[in-house]
């Protein structure tokens, strides 16, 4: 028997934290029920697509959504919609974006749509896209049959008041677990000796606040000369990081390693992790650090329930960078590391049984559908 498809709605398959957390399900589902096929919304080829043919998907495109191409945007939803009508359960993760897809979808006939929100930050702020923002959340309600989020705080974001699935940012926790020959192996190929290495991974956008990691790192440098800062991912601020980066005369002491593969080595060779997002959901990378045992200082601005570890200090992003300098010196204070992997799957969050929920759960609509 063919498997069940379920359409995956995405920006990209870039290495961000939802195509990193969509991966780790895809990998350790039964492929031979259920098979995940994606619809992206740029041009260029991304990170993860060889792989996902790999193991058997296909993949879409349709044109990025802007205002100046809104009639065409919606032409090609409806075409493809149209053709594809294979698709029993659509999955959108563009946050309010979804009410486009999800509408196309539901013209269709798509029973089962589900819009996943991933994002946690508040609602009501003020900026250009607040307009937005309201229509196409009073838009999306008209859309969805399920609204999934990877916290409550996420959810109350997309559809407040609404019945919501809770589907955890799970993660392979015994590939995260610290490996003292990883670390020696990374340290030596980054060039690091007894630095104090200290670690960011996400891409390079706004949200992720890599100026203010910049800030802070050039604080730590005041106290301690030795510290190293390696900054891994890609995006769009990424030459503007580093022209930052040189402007503070930081250049020497920051290894920029671009997108990598090898996450979990290079978290057993760093000595502390710093996350100032401006705003998160539920932080894949958060999790992955604690199932390393990294010690991790972060910003408040994000689901508490994405910290399991005691190793995890919370700062204000009000607070001083010389505050977060302190507390990244002295939070990591020479700790022993930890195996972490029953912490993690205690804590519901170690992929392979959350993937058979997930995998349940589309079955058993598939089968309703069918």
């Amino acid at each position: 028997m063919s498997p069940c498809r379920v359409l995956h709605i995405v920006v990209s398959m870039d290495a961000g934290g939802i195509e990193t957390m969509l991966m780790n399900y895809y990998r350790n589902i039964d492929r031979s029920k259920v098979q995940f096929d994606f619809l992206l919304h740029c041009e260029h080829k991304s990170f993860y697509e060889d792989e996902i043919t790999m193991l058997g998907g296909k993949i879409f495109r349709v044109p990025y959504y802007h205002p100046k191409n809104i009639i065409k945007y919606l032409k090609s939803l409806n075409s493809f919609f149209k053709t594809h009508t294979e698709y029993k359960i659509v999955h959108s993760h563009m946050v309010f974006y979804s009410s486009f897809a999800l509408k196309a979808a539901k013209k269709h006939g798509v029973p089962m749509r589900i819009a996943h929100s991933h994002c946690s930050n508040k609602f009501w702020r003020l900026d250009s896209t607040l307009p937005f923002r309201i229509w196409t959340r009073h838009s999306l309600k008209k859309q969805y049959t399920h609204v999934y989020a990877c916290s409550p705080e996420a959810a109350e974001y997309m559809a407040p008041k609404k019945p919501f699935t809770i589907l955890n940012n799970a993660i392979d926790a015994e590939n995260f677990v610290f490996n003292l020959d990883a670390r020696i192996k990374q340290r030596n190929q980054l060039n690091i000796i007894n630095e104090l290495l200290i670690g960011h991974i996400g891409r390079f956008t706004d949200e992720k606040n890599h100026g203010f990691i910049l800030d802070v790192f050039a604080e730590i440098l005041k106290k301690n000369a030795d510290a190293k800062l390696v900054l891994v991912g890609g995006g769009k601020l990424f030459e503007k990081t580093k022209a930052k980066a040189d402007s503070l005369g930081l250049a020497d002491k920051i290894i920029f390693t671009g997108i990598r593969r090898d996450i979990a080595e290079l978290m057993s060779a760093m000595d502390i992790f710093i996350f100032p997002s401006k705003f998160e959901g539920f932080p894949v990378t958060l999790v992955e650090a604690q199932a390393s045992d990294l010690p991790c200082v972060i910003s408040d601005t994000f689901s508490k329930t994405a910290v399991v570890s005691d190793r995890v200090k919370i700062l204000s992003l009000n607070d001083a960078v010389d505050d977060w300098a302190d507390s990244l010196l002295t939070f990591y204070n020479g700790c022993t590391r930890r195996d972490n992997f029953e912490l993690i799957k205690n804590s519901g969050l170690d992929i392979k049984t959350n993937a058979v929920d997930l995998q349940n759960t589309y079955l058993e609509a598939y089968r309703h559908e069918r």
